[in-house]
């Protein structure tokens, strides 16, 4: 039976990437066809994804000699970043692979590599193309993302495998009927990053107040150590808004089951990020910028969009705040049939072999 080795971020901090890898290293180890795993995980957590630093440079050297592990699997399964250093710090094991002549199955988990890639100097676009075309096969999020990996690989082994929803995330009727509809409940679930639109959300929240309008807000994630002082200042400055800290399990779950309206208002590019699916599941509505995956695979009533930067288009979200239970269960629907564990599963192991 073929073997498997997993590269990647694991564990924590927890990341849509974490989360899925942990899903892979359970589905292969339940088939007993892993053959072991590199985390490339960095303990702290910083907002500045993919710069380098040499605290960072020592940390994947380190990870580096785990590379042996290569001699005792047939295939490895691959999760790297997408900028340059993203892709370099991978460089070691898909050239021992390659050596070995073992398969390499890249997985690509966003939507900015190609722009990483056009914005590349000669040099550092020819290393890119060589090592990502090292690749038995490719995977992206959605349709669209192709683009990210085609400049290496042909189109033809690459696969559109989308994100999921885990199992102890997924919500029924009877939960989602049991929600308020009534007052804007706002969850912000991801990490509180600068990208992912938390301080615009924080100034609209403000100006909400002021306006004396009626809501309650809860936030959850890792915070940016760059950051923390003035997030937590922020939060705190707020009547009607507080910070929950990293939740999973039944908190989570919770979380979830209390809000009615999930904000993700980015000013980055996204893949599909997992929050946004388990948000639908729970019945929320989803009020988050234009991202190619989530144009993929939903439609315009499934979502709405507010402008990227834009405070004025939260406040007005807010002021304006209808959902109803049927449009709640339309979501829970449309995710819990489309985005489950099994699903990705299946298609998982039907790509990889």
């Amino acid at each position: 039976m073929k073997k498997i080795l997993i590269i990647g971020p694991l564990e924590e901090p927890i990341t849509g990437v974490t989360v899925s890898n942990d899903l892979v290293l359970t589905i292969l180890d339940e088939r007993g066809i892993c053959s072991g795993k590199i985390n490339m995980s960095i303990k702290s957590f910083e907002g500045d994804f993919g710069t380098f630093s040499f605290k960072k440079m020592i940390h994947f050297i380190t990870k580096w000699f785990q590379a042996f592990k290569i001699i005792y699997c047939d295939t490895i399964y691959i999760t790297p970043g997408q900028t340059f250093s993203g892709i370099l710090k991978y460089a070691p094991y898909i050239i021992m692979a390659r050596i070995l002549g073992k398969k390499v199955v890249t997985h690509i988990h966003g939507n900015i590599l190609q722009f990483t890639y056009s914005q590349s100097n000669v040099v550092k676009k020819s290393f890119m193309k060589f090592l990502l075309g090292q690749s038995h096969r490719g995977i992206v999020l959605s349709e669209s993302l192709k683009k990210n990996l085609e400049f290496a690989i042909n189109e033809s082994r690459i696969h559109c495998l989308s994100n999921f929803v885990t199992d102890d995330i997924v919500f029924d009727e009877n939960e989602i009927k049991c929600k308020d509809f009534n007052v804007p409940k706002i969850i912000f679930l991801s990490n509180l990053v600068e990208g992912k639109g938390v301080f615009v959300l924080l100034e609209a929240l403000k100006i909400i107040e002021s306006l004396g309008v009626e809501y309650e807000c809860q936030l959850a994630g890792n915070i940016d150590v760059n950051h923390r002082e003035e997030l937590l200042r922020s939060i705190n400055d707020l009547k009607h808004t507080r910070y929950l800290g990293v939740v999973k399990g039944r908190v989570k779950r919770e979380l979830l089951l209390w809000g009615n309206i999930f904000v993700l208002p980015a000013l980055q590019v996204e893949g599909l990020p997992i929050s946004i699916l388990e948000a639908m599941s729970s019945g929320c509505m989803v009020a988050t910028t234009t991202q190619d995956s989530l144009s993929d695979l939903f439609s315009n009533e499934e979502l709405k969009y507010i402008e990227r930067g834009s405070v004025e288009s939260i406040v007005d979200l807010v002021k304006e705040f209808r959902w109803t239970e049927d449009s709640a269960l339309r979501n829970n629907h449309h995710v819990n049939l489309n985005f489950t564990e099994e699903h990705f599963q299946d298609q998982l192991l039907e790509i990889i072999h």
